[in-house]
């Protein structure tokens, strides 16, 4: 799956001639990527929006911060717009960071799609069902040469019963959660789907194993790329 995707549903009462009913009317917004990439050097960066619905919708757009950064560092030129059905829409982005970026920064975006109803509909009272989109955005710093394989940059260190991972690099790394240490078995668990420029995590092992002498030779991670998808485990020697 892409790691950060995630699909949340709203229910919204009216929006101007977008009138509500008894009905349920299912509607969908596809960004045509699961991940936006903005690049500094560029300043700004544009998302096609696809409404699959069958009546025409209203698109509504909004940056989210992550918890672990809340500076405001992207904006939208057009939070709202009208999409016929099954057409698209081309949705601006532009970088608003005041100092020069050192690492990858991520923000998310949601794309909402208000429906209309069809005129088989006019004289009901329906309730639109909206279907949204929330995904990553990577912001890349301008001067950064890109990293196919981030993962690779991870520092790690075991010292008993837990595991330790540090992220050194300027990159995002998205993985798995899930962590193997081998040959004997042990697991350890991320807390969340990816590691910030900076992060560093120590985490638990746990193992069917009881003896106290366990000696983990090397570790599994899953990684996955900038637009989430799973690639090859990768095995790390500790």
């Amino acid at each position: 799956m892409p790691i950060y995707t995630k699909t949340t549903a709203a229910i919204f009462f009216s929006l101007n001639s977008f009138l509500i009913s008894n009905s349920v009317l299912a509607t969908g917004v596809i960004p045509e990527t699961t991940v936006l990439l903005v690049k500094e050097s560029e300043g700004s960066a544009t998302m096609n929006v696809t409404n699959s619905d069958a009546v025409p919708t209203i698109l509504t757009t909004s940056i989210e911060s992550i918890p672990e950064d809340k500076e405001p560092l992207l904006v939208t030129t057009n939070p709202l717009s009208f999409v016929d059905a099954g057409g698209k829409q081309m949705v601006r982005f532009v970088l608003t960071n005041k100092k020069p970026l050192t690492v990858q920064r991520l923000v998310r975006v949601n794309f909402v799609g208000v429906p209309g109803r069809n005129k088989g509909e006019a004289k009901k009272n329906s309730i639109g069902m909206n279907v949204g989109q929330n995904i990553p955005a990577i912001i890349h710093p301008a001067g950064l040469k890109e990293e196919k394989a981030p993962w690779e940059k991870l520092s790690w260190s075991i010292k008993g019963d837990q595991l330790t991972v540090s992220n050194d690099s300027p990159y995002i790394v998205r993985m798995s959660q899930k962590i193997d240490l081998l040959p004997q078995g042990g697991l350890a668990s991320l807390p969340k789907t990816y590691i910030l420029p900076g992060e560093k995590f120590t985490l638990n092992i746990t193992s069917k194993e009881k003896s106290q002498s366990l000696t983990y030779q090397n570790l599994r991670i899953y990684p996955a790329t900038v637009y989430g998808f799973m690639v090859n485990h990768y095995d790390v020697k500790l």
